[in-house]
Parts: C-alpha cells; structure tokens; sequence
C-alpha cells in the first residue's frame, strides 16, 4: 500500500441532499467544489483524488491519470443501459438480470428505459402495447415487494466494500418506477445481503475500480440486475446513512492506495 497522503476533491453540483451531505464531509483532508473549474484552480493534481458526483463529471476526469474511476471502457459498458445489456451477453451473465427483449419479441409486463438514464428519469412500466421509440432498452418486469441497490468499491474488480440497502415502494404496482424517486420510496433499510461473487462477474471483465451502484430484485435467492451506475448512488446521502458514505469514501482512497 502507497504510504502518500491525499486530499481528496468532490465536484459537482446535484440535489440539495447531496450537497448538505458533502458539506458536512468537508475537513483538512476533503473539499467540496461545484464546477470542473474550479478542479483546475488546484496546483499538482497527482497529490489529490478527485471523485465527481455525476456521469457527464466522471468523463471529464478521463483527461487525467489519477482519479477515483473506473476505466474508459467500465465507464461507458456501464452507463450505457444498451451496451450494458450487450456487455452482460458477451460476458454470459444473463442469469442476472431480467430477460432483454427486442421490439420485435417483447413480453409484457416489460420495463422500458432510454440508453441513456440517469437517477430513474423516464423508466416506464408497461402492461401491453406501446409505441416503441429507439434509443431506448427493454427489460422484463419482474414483480416485487421490495428493490435492492448495493453500493460498491472494487479494484479491479474484486469487491472492497459492499453496503446494501433495501426499498420498499409504497405502491407496489409502482415497483420499477423511478427507484431514486422519495416520493414513491416508503422506506430504506439498511440490509446484510450481499452478492460478492456474483456481483464480481460483472466488475472483473473491465477490471472496474472506483465506485457503482448496482440496482437489482432478488428472485428464487439470487439477483436480477437492472442496471450498475459507475457513480455514487443516491441513498449514501440520506442523513441516516451519514457513517455508511464516510465509509465508501474511505474504500475509495483504500481502492486507489493499495
């Protein structure tokens, strides 16, 4: 393990959540900054790890070596709902995650989502036809009381730190809807449910260091994932959950001094 010190820059601006949960993280040794500009006011970027909050904020760090994400092509296999589902063919991982339909072959209830989704903006359920639209992934439906996401570090694949959380929707029919949503959230628990194993056969292909969130159900004992976020995941800010981001911080520095 590399005995250099680091400070620690986390930039982006988000939900006021968000913001008062990094502020309250702020000390001699992590800073808190809204804009990429602001990042490039600081001298010798190599002596700090820079984590941004948000996808369009990770790619701008690919520009420099040293940081806290994953490589280019973790990143982009993972942000990408459509090349994720092709990534979890090619690496045989269907067994995981719902059934992916194409427009020609869809079964309903399905769950529609646009290649490109961020926080569960435009995620649609639906129960018969619709107007399909390109760019857009579709995924069967898996009926469920509960939803689960699971915030990761790995290096290189291999799990670090592993805290769950369990959603329980107020509607169940709403269930798919909108996961980051509180309004439609009756509740977050903290759970001890982990998949390391299975978790690891999706990071280890790309060699994934840095932070995720994967979203997933669990049927018949094992995970259906949705969809793995290469950021952090929006109930690490819960003011309940306080200690649990402190800790994924830490694994971060961990994952990038070992």
């Amino acid at each position: 393990m590399s005995n250099k010190k680091y400070m620690i820059i986390i930039f982006g601006n988000h939900s006021n959540d968000w913001m008062e949960a990094f502020s309250e993280l702020e000390s001699e040794n992590l800073i808190h900054v809204k804009s990429f500009r602001e990042v490039l006011k600081f001298k010798d970027l190599d002596n700090y790890l820079i984590i941004p909050l948000v996808e369009k904020e990770i790619q701008l760090l690919f520009r420099f070596k040293n940081n806290l994400q994953s490589s280019f092509c973790g990143f982009y296999n993972f942000k990408c709902k459509y090349k994720f589902s092709q990534y979890v063919k090619k690496n045989q991982l269907q067994d995981f995650c719902p059934l992916y339909f194409n427009y020609g072959n869809i079964q309903y209830p399905c769950v529609s989502k646009p290649f490109n989704l961020s926080n569960g903006k435009s995620v649609e359920i639906h129960y018969k036809p619709f107007n399909t639209e390109d760019n857009k992934v579709i995924q069967e439906y898996i009926p469920s009381p509960q939803e689960y996401v699971s915030h990761i570090v790995s290096k290189n694949g291999v799990i670090i730190e592993c805290i769950t959380y369990m959603y329980t929707p107020l509607n169940p029919q709403l269930n798919g809807h909108y996961i980051n949503n509180c309004n439609l959230i009756k509740e977050v628990t903290k759970v001890d449910i982990h998949f390391k194993s299975i978790f690891e056969k999706f990071l280890k292909p790309v060699l994934y260091t840095g932070v995720c969130n994967i979203d997933y159900k669990i049927v018949n004992g094992l995970p259906k994932i949705f969809e793995i976020n290469p950021r952090l995941g929006g109930s690490l800010m819960r003011k309940s959950f306080r200690e649990d981001l402190k800790k994924i911080i830490s694994a971060l520095v961990e994952s990038y001094t070992l």
